[in-house]
């Protein structure tokens, strides 16, 4: 391995060619074991991320004490493995190539955990924690946006439809909290839970990742199958909510 071997190399035309970040190492101190992982894909122009420590053994990442997963997050410019920065705040600078790097990983993901732990957190810092994510979840919706239109030409207002219906997840939850919340569909058939599946944050950004990973000329119809799909719960929501408010109270 030579020195050059630390920067990216030439890709084919496969665009599935990825190149990759590992770091592991143990914190005797904390007894805590720590891993940092990057996969770029050069040719989509996105890269995925995985940071997870844990004190313990743990084979899965939801056993980890912390594990921070994103996926299809862009390659930031000028592109370079000796020293970037992912909107996960991960920052790698390779001080030595192949011998000796610095790593940085803080601000958004782990802030509001380790704030409250510490007791540190505060009404201005939960600000920057809730515009930090909505910061994270523009740059997603236009990466996957960006790779859906690479392999098949689509109209501008329909990028738009997916890049709003993307928010309605949020906005449903956020109203969806409460005493008095309900579902609109009260049915565990697996059919309706396998609908409600598709609308759940952590198995839409899985899909998403898998695809760009593996099949990147279907995402746009994931994309299609994702807005319509948020599009006509909003719809039923506003039916249900107006309902609700035209109903004689007791």
């Amino acid at each position: 391995m030579q020195d050059h071997d630390a920067e990216f190399h030439g890709a084919d035309a496969d665009p599935t060619w990825a190149e990759t970040n590992f770091f592991g190492f143990y914190n005797a101190e904390e007894r805590l074991n720590v891993g940092v992982y990057a996969l770029f894909r050069p040719n989509l122009g996105v890269v995925s991320s995985t940071i997870c420590m844990n004190s313990q053994r743990a084979v899965t990442p939801w056993e980890a004490d912390f594990c921070d997963m994103r996926a299809a997050m862009p390659i930031p410019e000028p592109r370079s493995l000796l020293d970037y920065q992912l909107l996960n705040s991960l920052h790698v600078r390779c001080l030595e190539p192949n011998r000796l790097w610095h790593i940085a990983y803080e601000f958004d993901c782990a802030d509001g955990q380790l704030a409250r732990v510490t007791g540190q957190s505060s009404p201005a810092g939960a600000r920057v924690d809730i515009l930090s994510d909505v910061a994270v979840q523009i740059a997603l919706v236009a990466a996957v946006s960006a790779v859906g239109v690479r392999y098949h030409a689509a109209p501008t207002w329909f990028v738009a439809a997916f890049a709003g219906c993307w928010m309605i997840n949020l906005v449903t939850s956020v109203l969806a909290t409460g005493d008095k919340a309900q579902s609109l569909v009260a049915s565990q058939s697996p059919v309706i839970r396998l609908v409600k599946l598709s609308r759940d944050y952590g198995a839409m950004i899985t899909l998403l990742g898998l695809a760009i990973a593996l099949v990147p000329g279907w995402l746009i119809w994931i994309m299609v199958g994702f807005t319509a799909l948020n599009a006509l719960f909003l719809l039923a929501s506003i039916a249900a909510a107006a309902r609700a408010a035209l109903r004689p109270q007791p």
